[in-house]
């Protein structure tokens, strides 16, 4: 693809994010992150490219992608990026149709150099989404952040979702032939204001634990994704709250890293979501393998997702053996 096309991509993807942001009745957890078309147009020109089913977007690292008491990104809220960054991908490699879709699995994992440091707030990384496969009904894309500065493997994982229809005037509008009237709603309806764009701090510290296994939420709209469910990213880091909180009290340490995260969608929760925790094994006495579920009401099963979490202290103090 010529630098060129790879423009008009990008103006697509601007259009597409300001869409987004009017339809959506108030800003949903994308904006809570700052993955918004105020934020990703204001890049510089040379942050964002789409040449060869690849979406590459570089930015920094802001204070509102920390989660409650977190100095660092953790892998959820990457997670999340991605999450978003490869439905980008999807829309632009399909332009007849545009369907961002809805996930069926997502996962991700730190690169190997990376989880015993810090990912800290003023960094900046460049996400690569790349397209493998778009079909009649499912898309497949992987995606790697990577540190700017030093080139180094952040983390990767990989994104499938159904790409379900969204209703007959939704999908016209996202259509190559209902383009320029999305166009034209988007530029005429105006955004939400920043006082009403939700804090990652204020949504997750509504987490109520109810035992050292289970917790409980009430969704409101700033956990919510574009056509009103939960937004994938929002479970993962859900499930990453409750792991993390059961790894520290069960090791009695805050030094706790959840190192992968593997998502299951079957349904979107409801509102009252519950969380809860089951031990499936341990594979050294400081790695635990956790199962997270996300159940609706009548405790029906919504979403499952798979963690490894690790007792970084133990690292800690292995690293400082060897100095």
């Amino acid at each position: 693809m010529s630098s060129s096309a790879s423009a008009r991509s990008i103006q697509r993807l601007f259009e597409f994010l300001k869409l987004q942001g009017r339809v959506e009745k108030s800003p949903g957890f994308s904006s809570a992150l700052g993955l918004t078309y105020e934020r990703i147009s204001k890049l510089p020109s040379d942050s964002l490219s789409f040449q060869d089913q690849t979406l590459k977007v570089r930015l920094p690292l802001a204070s509102e992608m920390l989660l409650p008491k977190q100095d660092s990104v953790a892998l959820s809220t990457f997670t999340t990026m991605i999450d978003d960054v490869t439905t980008w991908a999807l829309v632009l490699e399909d332009p007849k149709r545009s369907r961002p879709g809805v996930s069926v699995t997502l996962q991700n994992k730190w690169g190997t150099s990376v989880a015993l440091r810090k990912v800290a707030v003023g960094d900046e990384v460049e996400i690569a989404a790349t397209v493998n496969k778009i079909g009649r009904s499912m898309g497949f894309v992987q995606a790697s952040v990577h540190d700017v500065a030093t080139g180094e493997l952040v983390c990767h994982g990989s994104h499938v979702k159904f790409l379900s229809s969204m209703g007959m005037v939704a999908d016209f509008l996202l259509s190559s032939r209902g383009w320029p009237l999305a166009k034209l709603y988007a530029d005429y309806m105006e955004g939400p204001s920043p006082e009403a764009i939700p804090t990652t701090h204020s949504l997750f510290e509504a987490v109520k634990y109810t035992s050292e296994t289970s917790a409980t939420i009430q969704v409101t709209p700033g956990h919510r994704s574009l056509g009103g469910p939960i937004h994938g990213g929002a479970q993962a880091v859900l499930m990453e709250l409750l792991a993390r909180e059961f790894a520290q009290n069960e090791w009695n340490s805050s030094l706790v890293s959840v190192d992968t995260i593997h998502v299951e969608y079957m349904s979107p929760p409801s509102r009252h979501t519950k969380l809860d925790l089951l031990v499936t094994s341990r594979t050294t006495p400081n790695v635990m393998e956790l199962e997270v579920r996300l159940l609706g009401d009548g405790n029906s099963l919504k979403t499952k997702g798979y963690l490894t979490v690790s007792n970084s202290a133990s690292d800690s103090v292995a690293q400082s053996n060897i100095r």
